[in-house]
């Protein structure tokens, strides 16, 4: 996989890495490893991608998962949120039996015409 890419260094890696999200498709595999090589500092070389393509769904995942754990020990990772904090929920049975200040079309007395 790391042949068919051609790497290259731009820059050492400093910063965590971001886990790769899961995905099941290969355009979103590929995009996830790519992703990931920019924000460690790398740039793909001229990259054929009949042969990227060619490659099996779970070697381009196996491959984003492997870089990652390696990125991993050398700067770290984002620590990522497991239970974001939610909204409370909007009562909206409130708001259908609030009383309104319009006439209903329904009711007696409503034709203004």
């Amino acid at each position: 996989m790391m042949k068919i890419l051609k790497l290259k260094w731009i820059a050492e890696p400093k910063d965590p890495v971001t886990i790769p999200a899961i995905v099941t498709n290969k355009i979103d595999a590929v995009t996830a490893l790519i992703r990931l090589l920019k924000e460690v500092g790398m740039n793909l070389g001229s990259v054929e991608t009949d042969d990227l393509f060619d490659l099996d769904l779970t070697v381009i995942q196996a491959t984003n998962r492997d870089l990652f754990e390696e990125l991993k020990i050398l700067v770290g990772d984002v620590p990522q949120i497991t239970d974001p904090v939610s909204p409370p929920p909007i009562d909206t049975v409130d708001n259908l039996t609030a009383p309104s200040y319009y006439a209903s079309a329904a009711e007696d007395g409503s034709d203004t015409s």
